[in-house]
């Protein structure tokens, strides 16, 4: 989900079962977009250009969106520092440092968005 947030994932494919023919597409849709984005591709963009505090910005609020997570925090602020952008816990309003938790506290919320369409349905919502 937040991978997808930040636009690093393809629209519409975060809660997509693995084994299913849509899961199937969505990975070969993956890979000829990941191909497309390479030094041989027609459309190179190196995951470093493509990373700006605006990714970021996005990928905090759909993680505060849709329950938070402790991972999914720790990630965000290291990701950001490899890419030279200060994330810091400091970022994160305390209300919600203070109840996050693992797979999120309200993990039921990603079925909802899932039969909504998924992310796209949380983004209009945001």
């Amino acid at each position: 989900m937040m991978m997808e947030m930040m636009g690093l994932h393809l629209p519409g494919s975060s809660f997509v079962n693995a084994n299913t023919p849509l899961r199937d597409s969505l990975t070969r849709a993956g890979v000829k977009r990941v191909l497309a984005m390479t030094a041989l591709g027609k459309e190179y963009s190196p995951v470093g250009r493509m990373l700006d505090e605006r990714v970021f910005v996005n990928g905090v609020v759909g993680l505060l969106a849709t329950g938070d997570s402790t991972n999914h925090t720790i990630h965000l602020i290291a990701i950001a520092a490899a890419a030279g952008i200060r994330l810091e816990w400091s970022d994160f309003p305390v209300s919600i440092v203070r109840r996050l938790c693992a797979h999120g506290c309200f993990p039921p919320i990603k079925t909802p968005l899932n039969a909504l369409s998924g992310i796209s349905i949380n983004r209009i919502m945001l």
